[in-house]
């Protein structure tokens, strides 16, 4: 991450400090701390969505 973008490293740079391996996991733990919720889905459920979904309110 680099201010508000995703950008990626090269295989090298894959280990270096500060690179986020698992983006999920990182928009999971922000989506907790505002105290949103999370739900799993059985596999293949989003495949229309490439495996990703999210719903939004503000």
């Amino acid at each position: 991450m680099k201010g508000d973008e995703i950008v990626y490293v090269s295989e090298e740079q894959r280990n270096d400090t500060g690179v986020i391996d698992d983006i999920y996991d990182e928009m999971i733990e922000a989506n907790m701390n505002f105290g949103g919720d999370v739900v799993f889905l059985p596999k293949g459920e989003l495949s229309k969505f490439n495996g990703f979904g999210a719903i939004t309110r503000y």
